[in-house]
């Protein structure tokens, strides 16, 4: 069993200066910071049947990645082919809170993902691939701030 954690962050003032269609013109300046409250990935591979058991506010049973509903695990999955594994998301807080929860997860489900194909990851790599997940392929309407607050506080 392996179990990632990403903390959750509080915007105090600059957000919008980290969209990328304010930083095509202009310099952004956020201040924020990550708070002892956090995502957690919890998982382990399955040894008696195959496919993908995630469960977090709904529970998806699919065969492969690609079936399944949620996009950024649709996408993190699908793109290190993860699959025969069971999965279940916890946070501290309930989503939509404005504390950063999808990219707290987005990060921590890499951080899972990253380490189960032993791949060496810093949090630096973690914040950029986050980045390019939410932002450049499933094109969120969403800044730089939040995966960047999460590579401070990762354990």
């Amino acid at each position: 069993m392996l179990i990632c954690q990403s903390p959750l962050r509080v915007s105090l003032l600059g957000g919008g200066s980290d969209l990328p269609s304010f930083l095509e013109h202009n310099d952004g300046a956020v201040l924020s910071f990550a708070i002892n409250r956090r995502v957690f990935i919890i998982g382990h591979q399955f040894t008696h049947r195959m496919g993908i058991l995630l469960r977090y506010s709904q529970t998806e049973d699919v065969t492969q990645p690609e079936f399944l509903k949620h996009p950024i695990a649709r996408t993190i999955l699908n793109r290190y082919d993860i699959n025969d594994i069971d999965l279940v998301v916890m946070s501290d807080v309930p989503a939509g809170t404005g504390l950063g929860s999808s990219s707290s997860f987005t990060v921590a489900l890499l951080a899972f993902v990253r380490y189960k194909c032993k791949i060496p990851t810093t949090a630096e790599d973690l914040a950029w691939e986050a980045c390019e997940i939410e932002i450049d392929t499933l094109r969120e309407p969403i800044g730089y701030q939040d995966q960047w607050a999460e590579r401070y506080r990762r354990t």
